[in-house]
């Protein structure tokens, strides 16, 4: 008892304090396990940067990955949304295109920047030991559709995960085959994700596309325990979503997801 206690305190104050660095103009807070050799996860949030629900819900998933990877993960949290929005509410989850592109929110071009700091900047860490994925949450998950199928990504990640992406008609692109294994997670008749519409957007899907849908209607459900009971309407879509945070679903992620992980590592 004495000694596993030992090492939980051992492995929480590996990760206790964030280092936030600057890449390439870019940043990001790196969550360090302090071993070498442990694998590397890219995490993407969402479309509210660090607004007070993301801050919450985006140190909330650094504690489930970590306990998840038994503490053996380093964890470079991007924050290219935030380094944009600067904390305001709501992010950039309401803004039309026209505002998304003249202040520089382009799903393609974040993808190429990760490309850059997965291919680049990750392997000159003395702590990367070749194994990385990236892992896409809501707005992240939209760029994960582009992350595993862009030039600049090809051969970078061992797997690609999406958190319920937009694959509603209208935002439709002319993509090309997926060339990293991935996963996309979703509720099933989520009206804003669609996530049955995904693999339509690529020019050919493979077995490297996996989807894992659940029988659920609502969005939100792995944000946070506090995001409970909410009925949002996404003005430049014009859909209205039902939101609640769903323990079973996002523990049943956040689970199957690192055992899919581990098992590309091996393969």
């Amino acid at each position: 008892m004495i000694k596993l206690l030992i090492l939980c305190l051992a492995l929480f104050t590996n990760f206790a304090f964030a280092q936030t660095v600057n890449i390439n103009g870019h940043t990001a807070d790196l969550f360090l396990s302090g071993n070498k050799g442990d694998s590397t996860v890219i995490y993407f949030p969402g479309c509210n940067g660090k607004d007070a629900m993301g801050a919450k819900y985006q140190d909330f998933h650094m504690e489930k990955i970590k306990a998840q990877w038994k503490g053996k993960v380093n964890i470079v949290r991007l924050q290219l949304v935030n380094d944009l929005t600067q904390g305001a509410q709501n992010g950039s989850c309401f803004w039309d295109t026209k505002t998304a592109n003249e202040r520089g929110l382009n799903s393609y071009k974040f993808s190429n920047i990760i490309g850059d700091i997965a291919t680049q900047w990750v392997p000159k860490q003395d702590w990367y030991n070749g194994n990385i994925h990236f892992f896409g949450f809501s707005y992240g998950g939209r760029v994960a559709m582009f992350v595993n199928s862009v030039r600049a990504t090809d051969g970078a990640f061992k797997t690609v995960t999406s958190i319920w992406p937009i694959c509603i008609e209208a935002q439709r692109f002319a993509g090309t085959t997926v060339h990293t294994p991935t996963r996309i997670y979703g509720g099933e008749r989520d009206p804003i994700s669609t996530p049955k519409n995904c693999p339509t957007f690529y020019q050919n899907t493979n077995s490297n596309l996996e989807l894992v849908l659940y029988d659920t209607d609502k969005h939100s459900w792995m944000t946070h325990p506090t995001f409970t009971n909410q009925r949002v309407w996404w003005p430049n879509h014009k859909l209205w979503t039902e939101s609640a945070y769903d323990a079973e679903l996002a523990d049943k992620t956040w689970a199957s997801w690192t055992v899919w992980a581990k098992s590309k590592e091996i393969n």
